[in-house]
């Protein structure tokens, strides 16, 4: 699952935030990542050097990435038996 968060950018560095409010499912859990973009249609995989963190529970967790590209977005790896989460996400550039 590919959220719809997708920004140019002209910086050195962003600092990615996300946040779970809610949970629910069995053994749920959420890998959140950045990927890389030079021409907004193409998207590198979040590699482990992308990754945002990992989340089971609410919480929140915040991330700052060297710019690789000049477009990003955030993706999420959702596991588990019916998962659901309720998240948002934001940026400082």
């Amino acid at each position: 699952m590919t959220g719809e968060v997708q920004q140019t950018l002209a910086g050195e560095w962003i600092s990615v935030g996300v946040s779970v409010a809610e949970v629910s499912g069995e053994e749920a859990s959420v890998v959140f990542g950045v990927q890389w973009s030079f021409d907004g249609a193409t998207w590198a995989v979040a590699q482990p050097d992308n990754v945002i963190g990992v989340l089971a529970r609410p919480g929140a967790i915040v991330q700052r990435f060297t710019v690789k590209a000049p477009y990003w977005r955030i993706a999420a790896e959702v596991a588990g038996t019916n998962p659901f989460f309720r998240c948002s996400a934001n940026a400082l550039i």
